[in-house]
């Protein structure tokens, strides 16, 4: 998974022009059609042309153009993301939901939220209910709230000491995570550190397979265990 782009509310939202066009074609609209009721409902002014410019890769529509779009063509922005969605505000984007919603449900001021959007620092359980109320997967948690290099500094620790030190503050990180998953994870990352250490130098299946475990990334490694 990439790292997550930059939260600046400048930063353009994640679009698929490939997924609009297809949307409206199952639709039976016409450019002239979506155009009409981006003005009509939305008071956009998007000429077909416009439509067609999103659909080609000629221009790409900013936040209110894309929430617009994808109620005009019904479906949920996220539909027309083509997956690329990364910061916590493409994640709310995804899902339609205001700034202000996000907030009243983690029970903090929306001043708060929008701050914390940009750069996450919730405690435990209002990252949980973050993850909740934008349909996040851990992995996907870690990197829209920018906790990536968190996470390598804690695996590195896991691997390079006593794992069993590093569950509490995985479990702090990932709180969705059980700490069952994670206690396993570690154990099994410091197991095949060791186990590639020992090898080192020898050849057969098993050696093979410990050097090819540790040349991966711990991170990539830590998903696909706890996958």
């Amino acid at each position: 998974m990439p790292r997550r782009a930059s939260a600046s509310p400048a930063a353009p939202v994640p679009f698929d022009p490939a997924a609009a066009r297809a949307v409206r074609s199952s639709l039976g609209m016409s450019p002239a059609m979506v155009a009409r009721a981006l003005a009509d409902s939305y008071a956009l002014p998007a000429p077909p042309a416009l439509v067609i410019a999103w659909e080609t890769g000629a221009a790409h529509p900013d936040e209110r153009e894309l929430t617009a779009l994808a109620r005009v063509l019904w479906c949920l922005p996220g539909q027309l993301m083509g997956g690329r969605a990364a910061s916590l505000r493409d994640y709310r984007l995804a899902l339609d939901l205001p700034q202000e919603e996000v907030a009243r449900r983690l029970r903090v001021s929306p001043r708060d939220y929008a701050q914390m959007e940009l750069s996450w620092d919730g405690d435990r359980l209002q990252t949980t209910d973050l993850a909740t109320i934008l349909k996040l997967s851990p992995r996907a948690l870690v990197c829209a709230c920018g906790r990536e290099e968190r996470l390598d500094e804690i695996l590195r620790r896991a691997v390079d000491g006593r794992w069993q030190s590093q569950v509490d503050p995985l479990l702090a990180l990932v709180p969705t995570l059980s700490e069952d998953w994670i206690a396993y994870a570690l154990k099994s990352l410091a197991g095949e550190k060791a186990a590639a250490s020992a090898l080192w130098g020898t050849t057969g299946p098993a050696a093979l397979e410990a050097r090819q475990s540790a040349e991966m990334e711990l991170s990539d490694r830590f998903w696909l265990l706890i996958a």
